[in-house]
């Protein structure tokens, strides 16, 4: 089963390097919007991640102090005039129990936080929780299943899989997680942060997948248009047979700076591939600059 990476952050990563994320192998961030207040350096980390070539989701982190429909109103005033493209996320993570909140009360307050920002940004939301924390919190609702979950859970599938009888870590009503967290331990420089280490996570399906499931593709740069010298601009860039990924890869992969010649380039399954000289084969245009 394919998958594609992605980072997400806050202002504790610091300022964001998004393309040097974009070159380490991310193809999205979700970027923290708001708590109590927008976050300090969300406006930055949403324009650059956007100029990266990122495909970009905004989160709001629930807070039990004030009142969701507030914090609703809050989030989507900020995303208003543009909400991204990726579903919206509540950070559903605050221990409920210092305030007094019931299970049903929770549910109630969070139910409402993503019918007012969906009804308000016309894009339905996505929920970011735990496995524990849903199962006693939240409800096995068929209702929710509209909403793609977003898993966060540091361990291996295989003990995952053992402490959730065979599933996938998504709680009930989901099957499977539309995103997993895998770790907060990503190598914070590598993925172009301030901060030693970063999140990082898995989308359940291919880049192609990814895209689809967005609500559009940022505008990459420009792709090798004739032909000429090029640079690498992504940490791995595999080399195949053919204009597609369905075909045999050819060589090892090329790395961030490689320089190769372009002979031509052609659209194939909604791609622009590009037929280079040495190693001689195919890669994506997209991850190719002038040199």
């Amino acid at each position: 089963m394919a998958r594609t990476l992605g980072i997400d952050t806050s202002h504790w990563d610091g300022h964001v390097d998004f393309a040097k994320a974009k070159a380490a192998g991310a193809f999205y961030a979700f970027i923290k919007a708001s708590q109590w207040v927008q976050d300090p350096l969300f406006a930055e980390g949403w324009k650059n991640a956007k100029a990266a070539g990122l495909l970009r989701g905004a989160y709001h982190y629930l807070d039990w102090g004030w009142s969701e429909v507030s914090q609703a109103a809050l989030f989507c005033k900020i995303l208003k005039a543009d909400v991204g493209e990726l579903p919206p996320v509540l950070d559903l993570e605050q221990d409920p129990a210092p305030f007094g909140l019931t299970p049903a009360q929770v549910y109630t307050r969070v139910t409402k936080f993503l019918t007012i920002v969906q009804a308000t940004l016309g894009r339905v939301p996505m929920l970011y929780t735990g496995y524990y924390y849903w199962n006693y919190y939240g409800k096995n609702d068929p209702a929710m299943l509209k909403y793609p979950f977003w898993l966060p859970w540091y361990a291996p599938e295989w003990y995952i899989k053992l402490r959730t009888f065979g599933g996938t870590g998504a709680p009930k009503p989901w099957l499977r997680w539309k995103f997993w967290q895998y770790t907060d331990q990503g190598d914070g420089v590598k993925y172009g942060c301030q901060s030693k280490s970063v999140d990082l996570n898995w989308f359940d399906g291919s880049v192609e997948e990814l895209y689809a499931f967005a609500s559009s593709t940022p505008v990459p740069p420009p792709p090798p248009s004739q032909s000429g010298s090029y640079k690498v601009n992504v940490g791995s860039l595999k080399v195949f047979a053919g204009p597609g990924d369905m075909y045999k890869q050819v060589a090892l992969p090329l790395t961030l700076g490689k320089i190769v010649t372009v002979l031509e380039t052609v659209t194939s399954y909604g791609e622009q591939w590009s037929k280079i000289a040495s190693p001689a084969g195919w890669v994506r245009a997209v991850y190719l600059i002038p040199a």
